[in-house]
């Protein structure tokens, strides 16, 4: 126990002071932030949850959503889609909220979209979800070259790093496939078209 407590001071955790960090459980657990408090002052400190990224945050909310429906049987695709995910991070960024908040937050709504059949959150929190797969990809940084019109392909310049991002799209009805050498389109870049 010795070597763990000198550990937490030499980080500098012992010092915390929960009254900082975690301002709203005072009210709505005065027990656990006592214990909290106790626990702190003996040595023994919270380790802070960094911020992490927006594009990681995306793939995260993503895989909860996955994990929350394989977990209790149900689609959520329709309710809970990409425009929401991106649109819900920048709504807790704008407000500020920690990492640990986020999920938290994101769960609670899976859990009452899953209890409450006509739950719909982006039309309850007026989010625009009629974005054409085009903004929705350059939303999200991506390059993109339409040549659709002139009866060519939709082309998304990048590698295979896009994989997971596209194949969420591939949930939702959209097939991208990869062409290593790219096209004419793409100046031969690596590049998903459909």
């Amino acid at each position: 126990m010795n070597l763990f407590k000198n550990l937490i001071v030499k980080h500098g955790l012992a010092n915390w002071d929960l009254k900082y960090e975690y301002p709203i459980y005072k009210d709505y657990c005065p027990e656990g932030c006592k214990f909290m408090r106790k626990w702190v002052s003996n040595g023994i400190g919270l380790i802070k949850i960094s911020k992490v990224g927006k594009a990681n945050n995306r793939e995260l909310l993503y895989k909860l959503r996955g994990l929350h429906e394989h977990a209790y049987s149900w689609k959520s695709n329709d309710r809970i889609s990409l425009n929401f995910i991106d649109s819900f991070i920048d709504e807790a960024e704008k407000n500020s909220l920690l990492q640990r908040d986020i999920v938290r937050s994101f769960v609670n709504v899976m859990d009452v979209c899953h209890q409450h059949p006509s739950c719909n959150p982006a039309s309850e929190l007026s989010l625009p979800l009629n974005l054409s797969l085009v903004e929705r990809l350059r939303s999200r940084g991506l390059e993109v070259i339409d040549k659709r019109p002139s009866g060519g392909a939709l082309w998304v310049i990048g590698g295979l790093e896009l994989m997971s991002l596209l194949k969420q799209l591939g949930d939702q009805g959209v097939s991208f496939k990869f062409a290593s050498g790219g096209g004419q389109a793409t100046k031969e870049r690596p590049a998903w078209w459909t």
